[in-house]
């Protein structure tokens, strides 16, 4: 169905390439080209993982990205989108569950993960509950009202991973 690999140098027109104007309006990304300048450093000094290319495994397309930042880096650590012609397919959920099972596995002191998702994006709201997530209630984000949602390790392994 898809499958995710590590963002690296050679990927980053492919990933760009998938993000859409409808996606990169909902991320508020203005600028593809200053979007790729603030990826590059990143990948050329290997810190952007885990940051991962979702895939379509059926054509190899990139349909989207999806990274788990440390708590350290941001409060909001999940990071992820795909390109709206695969919304309702399963795609971002199985993305999820794969990315969270990854950073579960390989941080194995972290037992949770945090999620900030704007109130007006109900999709993605309703995707990370499928997946275990939990609403904290809402706050004030950089862009107005977004949810807060956490994912505990206990509960995603005992249910979903």
């Amino acid at each position: 169905m898809i499958s995710l690999v590590p963002l690296e140098l050679s990927l980053i027109d492919r990933y760009l390439g998938a993000l859409s104007p409808r996606v990169a309006d909902l991320l508020h990304i203005s600028c593809l080209e200053q979007e790729k300048q603030y990826i590059m450093p990143y990948c050329e000094k290997n810190l952007m993982w885990p940051f991962f290319v979702i895939l379509e495994s059926a054509e190899g397309n990139a349909i989207g990205g999806i990274q788990i930042r440390s708590p350290e880096i941001s409060v909001g650590q999940l990071y992820c989108w795909i390109n709206e012609q695969y919304w309702g397919k399963g795609h971002f959920r199985a993305a999820l569950i794969q990315a969270c099972r990854t950073f579960f596995t390989h941080n194995s002191e972290e037992s949770l993960i945090t999620a900030h998702v704007e109130v007006t994006n109900e999709r993605s709201y309703y995707a990370l509950k499928k997946v275990s997530f939990c609403d904290k209630g809402i706050r004030l984000g950089s862009y107005g009202p977004e949810y807060e949602l956490v994912l505990l390790k206990k509960f995603f392994m005992d249910t979903v991973g």
